[in-house]
């Protein structure tokens, strides 16, 4: 997965009105009094659970208290921001000029850490006043920075109207006069950013993806928040392509982040081409839909199975159908029983593999990840439910897709397998082959176990999409 990479601008109130062309975006709708105080509350809880902000102490039975009335400073913006980006350890170990002439007080190291990376600048006079109230378009400014949709070429008072309109939450009353800007309303917004997409054109990638994948959310806090996340609403961006391999590549970067509908400029293009370059590629197994305009298409994605359990499990959805919801509840109650805080990632790997060959019959009546609800399925299933079990781990695994044949059936026909990362490299591991005995799934062999490209490349060939990770060599047994 790539890195957010060079920050870039949306061309801000023009690319505004392209944006909104397609469909209306904004946050979940904005509420006040005790609705929207719960809101806040919740993710506080959220943030704080993801270990992304701290308390300010407890409150009297014992949970985080976050002053979320309170009035929010300048120095507490920054510091949210620095730690949302990774800054944490950076900020208070490194060392970094001081461009100020007033005293940062606390917030110092944080305050030259997101001046050195560009995420906020001074008050204009030398000073940067760490303790004055922080202005709610200060705030958002900072903000979009973090996501890569602000470069400083704008007036800084559209903050809110941009924020707002790529999904960020904005209060209803935030220039009314008199209205103050508060800790709560800052985590709120923040809060919002997960499932945004960053502004970045190399790949269309949620800010949670990111951060998962970066390893700025402890893999052991995905799966335990205690409270119920709220579904935000679709989020929509742009990108504007010159070839439909371009899109490919897009829109496997948008799968790979679990990212929302996505609105496509590829000139000349219709949904008919969209449509004939996914079946093309890994994504004809998803579902896709295609809604086009003369200048545009809007692509939406429905995941597989395993995916959706992925992203009710990360917050990115609070829905999940009755398939997704029992293989969820499987996993949870399996997963546990396969490892112990004592085994490294290669005995993980192969309990997951031994687990699923042995219980697994082979048939084509599965109901999508059978192979933990039903004891049966397809490649599809095998390679479906091996993914989900090392994501639980926290194991870098994809599922990946092409064709395949076997010395008993030398026809090349659609199949599914995976690609894990053990121990710092990358293998190809083919479940479904290593049960040789398919009608009872009570035998397990390790022909397809951790093996190099070169010796999958003789009975499977991959979907040729971008970015599947190179597998060099095989496990040395």
């Amino acid at each position: 997965m790539r890195k957010t990479g060079k920050r870039i601008a949306l061309c801000l109130l023009a690319a505004l009105l392209l944006i909104q062309a397609a469909g209306p975006v904004s946050a979940a709708s904005d509420t006040s009094g005790a609705e929207r105080d719960a809101r806040i509350q919740a993710a506080a809880n959220a943030l704080y659970s993801l270990g992304l902000i701290e308390g300010v102490g407890t409150n009297p039975d014992g949970t985080p208290n976050f002053n979320l009335g309170q009035p929010f400073t300048r120095g507490e913006g920054v510091a949210i921001i620095a730690i949302l980006v990774g800054g944490r350890e950076k900020a208070t170990t490194g060392s970094f000029e001081n461009p100020y002439t007033d005293d940062l007080g606390w917030a110092k190291p944080y305050v030259l850490y997101a001046t050195a990376n560009d995420l906020v600048s001074g008050t204009g006079d030398g000073a940067f006043r760490s303790g004055d109230p922080m202005d709610i378009r200060q705030f958002l400014v900072m903000v979009l920075r973090m996501l890569g949709y602000w470069d400083g070429t704008a007036d800084w008072k559209e903050s809110p109207n941009l924020s707002r309109s790529l999904g960020i939450d904005v209060p209803s009353a935030w220039n009314q006069k008199g209205a103050k800007y508060t800790r709560g309303d800052a985590i709120l917004a923040c809060y919002s950013t997960l499932d945004l997409l960053v502004g970045n054109r190399d790949a269309l990638t949620t800010f949670r993806y990111t951060m998962e994948r970066q390893g700025l959310i402890p893999s052991d806090r995905i799966l335990n928040t205690g409270f119920t996340w709220a579904k935000l609403a679709p989020t929509r961006t742009e990108a504007s392509l010159s070839s439909l391999s371009q899109m490919q590549n897009q829109l496997f970067e948008a799968i790979r982040g679990l990212a929302y509908p996505i609105t496509i400029r590829c000139p000349g293009t219709t949904p008919q081409d969209i449509s004939n370059a996914l079946a093309k590629c890994t994504f004809a197994v998803r579902k896709t839909s295609a809604l086009g305009w003369p200048d545009r298409t809007e692509l939406s994605i429905e995941y597989l199975t395993h995916e959706k359990v992925m992203s009710y499990l990360t917050g990115r959805t609070n829905v999940l159908d009755e398939d997704a919801r029992a293989l969820m509840n499987a996993a949870l109650q399996l997963h546990p029983t396969l490892v112990n805080p004592g085994m490294d990632e290669y005995a993980q790997v192969i309990a997951f593999h031994d687990y699923i060959v042995n219980h697994t019959r082979y048939s084509s009546e599965s109901r999508r990840v059978g192979t933990l609800t039903q004891g049966i399925g397809v490649c599809e299933d095998y390679s479906m439910t091996f993914q989900l079990l090392c994501w639980l781990s926290g194991i870098e695994c994809m599922y990946v897709t092409g064709d395949a044949n076997s010395a008993g059936d030398p026809t090349w026909r659609g199949h599914a397998w995976n690609k894990v990362k053990v121990n710092g490299n990358w293998y190809n591991i083919d479940v479904t082959y290593d049960d040789p005995l398919l009608t009872t799934g009570d035998a397990c062999i390790y022909d397809y176990f951790l093996k190099s490209d070169a010796e999958f490349s003789k009975d499977h060939q991959i979907d040729p999409i971008p970015y599947w990770p190179a597998c060099p060599s095989s496990w040395t047994w």
